[in-house]
């Protein structure tokens, strides 16, 4: 669904305005976007509120780079302590929010040669805006743009998503529209990939029930994981009880990631 921001401030935003120094690009009641540039060379934008701040890289992916709301960063730890201008998935692996997708995601199977979790993550965008307005929850700012995927005699589509920061939150709001430019039908996969820092003690809660038939614990990891017996150990414990995966004990690594499907 396409939202409406036909009463509201656009300002263009161009890979130029982004330098080593951090300058800001727009104030709107106690909302700031200032625009700089990593070491590595990645765009970087940042849109704060008085409760915290995301960074998003405007024109690699539109990814979520970092969020910090009430004095605590959100943001996984990872190898990555900025990011990387690539294209590949994991050389690039350190944002809190990534777009994955959109006519494949996850690993590539035996038949397919399609990027681990597809086109979407590293994608680079055009037409990117910064929007300044209100709603019904008040005034707010919000990072768009598009970006669009084609391969001969396979898909054309275009991706449009838009990150909304109101003024008074400490959570985000995130749309996507896709659109088929191409005459057959598309098949159409998308993952909202968040990477949270998890909370010593912190107990997960959805709303799954904790059984074998409603949890599914992924036995068949991927040719670039090598599993340490700790981690067989783990999974072990969450295929005979799926609700142990719910407890995140201080010191317990999950590495290769656990995937479940629930």
């Amino acid at each position: 669904m396409h939202l409406d921001y036909s009463d509201h401030v656009f300002v263009d935003l161009v890979p130029e305005q982004f330098g080593p120094s951090e300058t800001i690009v727009a104030r709107y009641r106690g909302l700031v976007a200032t625009a700089f540039r990593y070491r590595s060379g990645v765009a970087g934008l940042r849109i704060s509120n008085a409760k915290g701040e995301i960074v998003m890289l405007p024109f690699q992916g539109q990814q979520i780079w970092d969020a910090t709301f009430l004095g605590r960063s959100l943001t996984m730890r990872s190898m990555f302590d900025e990011p990387v201008a690539t294209r590949d998935y994991l050389s690039n692996y350190g944002a809190f929010f990534i777009h994955c997708g959109a006519t494949a995601m996850g690993n590539p199977g035996p038949d397919d040669r399609h990027p681990l979790h597809g086109d979407l993550p590293n994608a680079p965008y055009q037409d990117v805006q910064l929007i300044a307005g209100g709603n019904s929850e008040g005034p707010f700012m919000a990072l768009t743009g598009r970006c669009r995927q084609t391969l001969a005699f396979s898909h054309d589509y275009v991706m449009e998503p838009t990150v909304r920061l109101q003024l008074d939150a400490s959570s985000l709001a995130v749309d996507i529209v896709i659109e088929n430019l191409k005459r057959s039908a598309i098949e159409l996969m998308y993952l909202a990939h968040i990477n949270f820092k998890p909370a010593d003690g912190g107990r997960l809660v959805d709303t799954v029930a904790d059984d074998s038939a409603d949890i599914v614990v992924r036995q068949t990891l991927p040719p670039f994981f090598t599993p340490s017996e700790s981690y067989l150990a783990y999974r072990d414990a969450v295929v005979a009880d799926p609700s142990r995966h719910r407890l995140l004990t201080k010191g317990e690594p999950i590495d290769p990631e656990l995937v479940l499907t629930m």
